[in-house]
């Protein structure tokens, strides 16, 4: 995949809360503060890397010009939870859709029959790989979307290795944000970690 290729982003449900806890945590910091995430979730490394680079992905936006999708089914799936964390994220990315991209959110997610939507068979036994119809219809969007990429943290189901390689041969490239990061800054960052080689360039800059 080319840098040109992972511009047009689509974010799971589990993206969107990150992002509203990203907000939450901020601080005032440019880049966001993610001192946070060591305290919550020092012992997963692996949501620790996701989540610094989210940071940096959400903060430079604009100068990677970088397109996010509305992820309408994720919206859909949030706007069905209850409790103040839903909300909140809900909230967050109606703010996030209405100021950095040109489209527009709709909670009324049509159930398009995959035989419908996708032309022929094999992708509709593929997609039975995933076992929650929730994450079936936010890949159902994901192609209706257009979009390149579908970022996600859902190490399980959507991130894990088997599937992801099954659903890439149908044309739905799953990465983690930090699998994102790294091959999207990969000529900038040679053999260095991608959040690394950020704050390297970016902090040794505000300091002079």
């Amino acid at each position: 995949m080319v840098v040109d290729e992972m511009k047009r982003i689509y974010v799971d449900t589990t993206i969107v809360r990150h992002i509203a806890r990203i907000g939450d945590e901020a601080e005032g910091w440019d880049y966001g503060d993610y001192e946070w995430v060591y305290r919550h979730y020092g012992d997963k490394p692996e949501l620790v890397s996701d989540i610094k680079a989210l940071c940096y992905i959400i903060a430079l936006v604009h100068e990677w010009n970088l397109e996010f999708c509305p992820s309408n089914a994720s919206y859909y799936e949030l706007c069905k939870s209850i409790g103040n964390r839903a909300r909140k994220a809900r909230e967050t990315w109606e703010l996030f859709v209405e100021t950095q991209t040109n489209e527009r959110l709709s909670k009324n997610i049509e159930k398009t029959p995959q035989g419908q939507l996708l032309d022929f068979g094999k992708i509709r036994d593929r997609l039975e790989i995933i076992s929650d119809p929730k994450d079936r219809e936010i890949l159902r969007d994901f192609l209706k979307s257009g979009a390149d990429v579908l970022l996600t943290t859902d190490y399980k189901h959507l991130a894990n290795k088997q599937k992801r390689h099954a659903l890439a041969s149908i044309g739905i490239n799953v990465m983690r944000p930090a699998e994102w990061l790294d091959l999207f800054l990969k000529e900038l960052r040679g053999d260095e970690d991608a959040v690394d080689c950020l704050e390297r360039i970016l902090f040794s800059v505000e300091k002079l």
